[in-house]
């Protein structure tokens, strides 16, 4: 049992690397005490978006629906979580106007991370324990398929 639980425990394994990966916290001046280039490389933060937009599209479509349906407190947990992710998207947004090496990626990026890292650890503390007690097997199976 716990198959949705862990398959949504293997996708944040991921983000929290990725997230770990672009906040990285690197000398961000050169060697003449300037501002330096943007540390932070855009293929990292391309995978962060694309991992995180898939994430959060596949819980919006299953994940959310079930904690609704199965939870007591099922509308204010997901409710919550989607206020959380709206103000994530709005963050992702932002960062796709932003080139890499250009004013403001770094911060974005950064205010992306940290939206991120409140949601994933709100799902897992808070959303993940209360649905877990509450799934059949047959309702793990069929979500987790799904």
């Amino acid at each position: 049992m716990n198959r949705l639980v862990n398959l949504l425990r293997e996708d944040h394994d991921a983000l929290w690397r990725l997230l770990d990966d672009v906040t990285d916290d690197t000398d961000t001046t050169d060697a003449t005490g300037g501002p330096a280039r943007d540390p932070v490389p855009r293929r990292p933060a391309r995978r962060l978006v694309a991992l995180l937009s898939a994430h959060e599209l596949a819980e919006e479509r299953v994940v959310w629906p079930a904690v609704r349906r199965l939870c007591e407190d099922g509308d204010a947990l997901a409710r919550t979580a989607l206020a959380q992710e709206d103000e994530a998207k709005r963050a992702l947004r932002a960062l796709a106007r932003l080139p890499s090496g250009g004013p403001g990626f770094t911060a974005c990026l950064r205010t992306l991370a940290g939206l991120t890292r409140a949601h994933l650890t709100y799902e897992q503390e808070q959303v993940w324990p209360r649905l877990e007690s509450r799934l059949t097997e047959r309702d793990d199976a069929t979500l987790a398929r799904r």
